[in-house]
C-alpha cells in the first residue's frame, strides 16, 4: 500500500464540513490552530491500527527477516543484542520454542500506541459542495465548510483515505515503499 499526499496528488485546495460554531471559528483565525483528533478517540476501534502479518508458511525466510527486524528494532532502541545472543533467539525459533506470532503482535500494538501518541487526524474533502458532506457534518446544511490550501505544510501532508472491502494486513519487516 502506497501512501500519497494531497501536495504530490496536486490536490490544491482542502475543506472541512463542520456546524457553525463562531466561537470556534474566531479561535481558528486568531490562533491559526485546528483541532485534530486522536486515533483512540475514533467510534471505529480498527481505524489507524495497524494488523501485522504473524506468520507465512509460504515465506521460507519469514522467520529470518522478522529476526533481523527485531534486532534492528533493539539497536534503535539503544539496546544492541550481541552476536550470540541473536545466535540463541535464532535457535529458540528455528526449535519451535519461542513463536514470533507474539511478538510480532506485541510490536503492532507498541505500533498502534506510538501512532495514537505521535500522530493527531483532521477529516477534510477535495470539495466543497459534496451533498452528503453538507448534510452529515455540517448540521445538515445550516453549518459551514472552510477551505484549506495546500501550500500548507500540514495540508499538503495530507493522505487520501483509502475504503478497502478487507482490513489490510502489512508485514512487519516489509520496508518497500513502492507497495
Amino acid at each position: 500500500m502506497k501512501f500519497v499526499s494531497a501536495g504530490r496528488c496536486g490536490v490544491k485546495r482542502l475543506y472541512r464540513y463542520q456546524p457553525f460554531n463562531p466561537d470556534w471559528i474566531a479561535h481558528l483565525l486568531s490562533t491559526h490552530l485546528m483541532h485534530f483528533s486522536i486515533p483512540s478517540g475514533f467510534n471505529d476501534p480498527w481505524d489507524c491500527q495497524p494488523c501485522f502479518r504473524e506468520a507465512d508458511s509460504t515465506d521460507p525466510n519469514f522467520d529470518e527477516r522478522h529476526l533481523r527486524m527485531l534486532d534492528q528494532a533493539a539497536e534503535n532502541r539503544g539496546v544492541p543484542l550481541s552476536e550470540a545472543e541473536r545466535a540463541r533467539r535464532r535457535a529458540l525459533v528455528q526449535a519451535g520454542e519461542v513463536r514470533l506470532a507474539p511478538l510480532i503482535r506485541e510490536s503492532s500494538e507498541a505500533t498502534a500506541k506510538g501512532l495514537a501518541e505521535r500522530f493527531r487526524v483532521a477529516c477534510l474533502a477535495t470539495a466543497p459542495t459534496h451533498p452528503l458532506m453538507w448534510s452529515h457534518y455540517a448540521e445538515k446544511h445550516h453549518g459551514v465548510c472552510l477551505e484549506f490550501g495546500t501550500d500548507n505544510v500540514h495540508f499538503d501532508g495530507a493522505l487520501k483515505v483509502e475504503y478497502l472491502d478487507e482490513y489490510p494486513v502489512f508485514e512487519l519487516a516489509d520496508n518497500d515503499d513502492s507497495k
